[in-house]
């Protein structure tokens, strides 16, 4: 709110980079504090389902993938993310019942760590690519993220018994965007396959942690996943640093292809 104000514009960019880094955490804490009870709230409240939840949850970020490509330039954005919350104001003054208080945190899990590295690497790596080498901007970037959301939203991939089957076609799929052979619209496209594969995986792998609650399972896919995430986006941003954005992409199509491995040995 303060950097869309007429203040905003006297910050210094030396003092507006340290503002934004906080608030992304605040915004980060508050969502990871809430999720969880806010979610077991609604499933008690009313007869919905987790997985009308969760797809619920994934249509409102699609539209906010909409609004990265759309509202220019990019810190214009925040206006309105703090708008959308509002709603939720009633939902966090309300009582919790008895069943919501004493939640724990969840432990870590190693397995949706390295889940949270894989995408995270991705998604550390995605920007950079977008913007250096398929020389794209913010209308570009959320393009294809808005496809991404596409896929992990309205195309329900069916879960495999085997990791492989996952992970394999989403390496297949990022080389076919590296190799810049295709139409932009075409590349751009296949982000949706590679978001219900990636929302295939999630299901997968919450289904293996709390096959019973699955609020809790996604809890801990976020907790450990945002963790493995951080580690993966400083690898993959080291990585192309030092060997350039070509040879990082094909490190993350190993890392895809590898996954799998991965995730069998630590489970």
């Amino acid at each position: 709110m303060l950097l869309c104000s007429p203040l905003g514009a006297g910050i210094q960019a030396a003092w507006a980079i340290p503002v934004v880094l906080c608030a992304g955490l605040v915004i980060a804490l508050g969502q990871d504090f809430s999720q969880l009870p806010l979610q077991r709230q609604l499933l008690e409240d009313s007869k919905l389902q987790f997985q009308q939840l969760r797809r619920g949850s994934e249509l409102g970020a699609l539209i906010g993938f909409g609004l990265t490509g759309l509202i220019r330039p990019g810190w214009h954005q925040f206006l309105p993310a703090a708008l959308l919350l509002l709603p939720l104001l009633p939902a966090a003054l309300q009582r919790q019942s008895s069943s919501l208080q004493g939640l724990g945190l969840p432990k870590f899990n190693r397995a949706a760590a390295w889940q949270g590295l894989v995408f995270g690497a991705l998604f550390g790596l995605l920007p950079l690519w977008i913007r250096s080498v398929a020389e794209g901007n913010c209308f570009n970037f959320g393009m294809v993220l808005m496809a991404y959301g596409i896929g992990r939203t309205l195309i329900n991939a069916p879960m495999s018994r085997s990791s492989w089957a996952l992970f394999s076609p989403i390496g297949g799929l990022l080389l076919l965007v590296g190799g810049q052979l295709l139409p932009e619209i075409v590349s751009t496209l296949l982000f949706i396959p590679i978001g219900a594969l990636a929302a295939a995986t999630d299901r997968q792998l919450v289904e293996h942690l709390q096959p019973k609650d699955p609020a809790q399972g996604w809890q801990i896919l976020r907790r450990s996943g945002a963790v493995g995430g951080l580690v993966g986006v400083l690898i993959m941003g080291s990585l192309a640093q030092t060997i350039g954005l070509p040879l990082a992409l094909v490190a993350q199509v190993a890392l895809f292809l590898t996954a799998p491995l991965v995730l069998r040995c630590i489970r």
